[in-house]
C-alpha cells in the first residue's frame, strides 16, 4: 500500500522549477542513485517521460552508496558529482570520493545537510539556475 501511495505521488508532483533547463544543459552521463524502490522509479520516470534525461534509473534494494559505486564502476568515470537532498546522499558521495551539491528546497533535512556539507566543503544551492 505505501509503494502504491508513493507512486501515485510521484505521477502526480509538479517538477523542481528549472530542473528540465538544468538537466538539459549537462555535459556527460547522468545517472539516478535512489532509495526509492527502483523498478517503481523506472515506472514513474517513463511514465512521465523524464527517463530520456538519464543514462540509467537505479534504486533499492541496493544501498545508494553501492549504487554510486557500481555507477562509477561501469562508467569509468574520473570523476562525478551527486546532487541530492537527503544525509544519505552526502554520504555516498563522500564515501565514494565524489563531488556532492545539495539541493535544499525539498530537503526534509536542511539544516543537517547545510552542516555536513559545510563541514565537508560541498555547495548547496537553492536554485538549479545558480549552477548555469
Amino acid at each position: 500500500a505505501y509503494s502504491m501511495q508513493c507512486k501515485s505521488l510521484y505521477l502526480q508532483a509538479e517538477l523542481t522549477p528549472g530542473f528540465i533547463d538544468f538537466i538539459t544543459q549537462l555535459k556527460g552521463k547522468k545517472f539516478i542513485a535512489s532509495g526509492s524502490e527502483q523498478q517503481e522509479l523506472r515506472d514513474v520516470f517513463n511514465a512521465r517521460g523524464l527517463d530520456s534525461y538519464f543514462d540509467e534509473i537505479y534504486g533499492s534494494p541496493t544501498k545508494k552508496s553501492d549504487l554510486v559505486a557500481n555507477i562509477l564502476d561501469i562508467t569509468k568515470a574520473s570523476n562525478a558529482i551527486m546532487f541530492g537532498d537527503a544525509v544519505s546522499d552526502l554520504e555516498a558521495a563522500n564515501i565514494n570520493n565524489i563531488d556532492f551539491i545539495g539541493y535544499l528546497p525539498f530537503s526534509n533535512v536542511k539544516e543537517k545537510l547545510v552542516s555536513l556539507a559545510d563541514k565537508r566543503s560541498y555547495k548547496v544551492i537553492e536554485q538549479w539556475s545558480e549552477l548555469l
